[in-house]
C-alpha cells in the first residue's frame, strides 16, 4: 500500500470543498476517497494537525 503525506492545504480542501475559489478539490477528495476504500495510506508529522487546527479556527473566528 502506498502512503502519502498530504500537506494542511491538501487536508483543509475537504473542509472547503465548496467554496467557488477553491481549487483541486476534487483531487483532495479523490485521495480522500482513495485512503477510506484502503487503496492508500495517510503519514503526517506531529505539526501537520496543529496547522490545520489553526486555519480552521482562523476561519470559525472569521464566519462568527
Amino acid at each position: 500500500m502506498r502512503a502519502y503525506v498530504l500537506d494542511a492545504s491538501v487536508t483543509l480542501k475537504w473542509f472547503f470543498a465548496d467554496r467557488d475559489n477553491e481549487h483541486f478539490t476534487e483531487r483532495a477528495t479523490a485521495l480522500l476517497w482513495a485512503a477510506h476504500q484502503r487503496q492508500i495510506a495517510f503519514r503526517q508529522p506531529p505539526h501537520w494537525l496543529a496547522e490545520v487546527a489553526a486555519v480552521l479556527s482562523r476561519e470559525i473566528l472569521t464566519v462568527a
